[in-house]
């Protein structure tokens, strides 16, 4: 199974995305904001593709889809939250976007379980995959934020090409 976290709006102090399966979108994601280097509890993860396991998390008291090897991170997971300040790092779902925040965020976790638990179950391999959406929006105001989310898409960009 893959899960892709495809981010399509970067603001100066949040991340917007597409949550999909195998696909198929099925949330919308909120995080927060990207930056090329790290503040505590103030950055999304880096692009890239990760091992998801299924993982028991005490302060959410249930299992919850977790993101291993991601660098300079732990315990980046899954789970409910309707603003930035929620997010500690880890990714939020929620069903429609309100402004800055997302909203129905449970009722986005409980299609995600349904979705996610029954392959972990089976055993089945899952990665996440985060991603830039070819239609990326830029919502930042700030022209240092500006900058350095640009630099950080151009990074990414540049590591994508052939070398010729």
């Amino acid at each position: 199974m893959t899960i892709t976290l495809e981010r399509n709006v970067f603001g100066d102090l949040y991340t917007f995305g597409r949550v999909k399966i195998n696909e198929i979108a099925i949330s919308l994601s909120l995080e927060d904001a990207l930056r090329s280097v790290k503040v505590p509890k103030q950055t999304c993860i880096p692009f890239g593709k990760y091992p998801t396991i299924w993982d028991y998390s005490p302060k959410f008291n249930r299992h919850l889809a977790e993101l291993t090897g991601v660098p300079n991170f732990s315990e980046t997971k899954f789970h409910a939250g309707n603003e930035v300040a929620h997010t500690d790092g880890c990714p939020l779902l929620g069903m429609r976007r309100n402004g800055e925040k997302i909203a129905e965020s449970r009722m986005a976790m409980d299609v995600f379980h349904a979705l996610v638990e029954p392959a972990f179950k089976r055993g089945e391999k899952v990665v996440t995959e985060v991603t830039l959406a070819p239609d990326y929006v830029m919502e930042a105001r700030n022209p240092e934020r500006i900058s350095d989310i640009m630099a950080v898409i151009t990074s990414l960009r540049l590591k994508d090409m052939p070398h010729v």
